[in-house]
Order: structure tokens, then sequence, then C-alpha cells
């Protein structure tokens, strides 16, 4: 299998930004360009990590289910400033939605284009 860590990483941190915008305008935040451009380049350097080890080391199935949801989870935390828990447990669960219903999209779209 090649891995071509720089697509990986720009899809990632394109996908990412992305949600994060989408999310945090869902539960009507201040969306600042440079706080969810920062987040999703962590986030992005995470999943590129991860992935990378991955291929290297076997992680037992129930440990990669909640390291993937917990980061999905936490990852908005800095991508907005919250006054109140509700408001960020909202915007988590945004995230993931968006998450579950884009994923299938972009999955669709990088298979079956051959000129991307």
């Amino acid at each position: 299998m090649v891995v071509y860590v720089d697509l990986l990483l720009l899809d990632n941190f394109c996908a990412d930004a992305a949600l994060l915008y989408c999310a945090v305008r869902t539960v009507r935040g201040q969306a600042k360009p440079l706080r969810i451009a920062c987040t999703a380049l962590a986030g992005a350097a995470a999943a590129v990590g991860y992935t990378l080890l991955g291929l290297y080391v076997s992680i037992p199935p129930p440990a990669d289910f909640f390291i993937k949801y917990a980061v999905a989870a936490l990852l908005p935390l800095p991508a907005a400033k919250f006054r109140r828990k509700r408001t960020y447990t909202l915007c988590s669960l945004a995230f993931l939605g968006y998450m579950a219903a884009f994923a299938g999209v972009l999955l669709f779209s990088e298979d079956n284009m051959p000129f991307i």
C-alpha cells in the first residue's frame, strides 16, 4: 500500500477545517478562521500520525474506536470559544454528525474520479 503523506495531510486539513467551520456555525458560534485553521492542522497532523502508526503497530479495535471518537469529540474544543458546556457538546455532536454525513461523500468522490 502506498500512502502519500502530503495528500493525506491536505485532505484531512481541508475536511477538518470545513467540518469545524460548519459545526461552529451550526451552534451559532463565532468562527475565527485562524483558530479553525490551527485546530484543523492539529487534527490533520494527529490523523496522519495515527495512520502511519497503524501501518506499523496493530491497534486493538476497541482502542481504535475509542481513540478516533475521543479525538473527534475533543477537536471542536479549541476551534471556538464556548460560553457553556452545552454549546460545546452540541458543537461536538454537530462535528461528529457532519463527519458521518460527509465521510462517505469524500470517499466516494476520491475512489470514482480518476483525475484527482
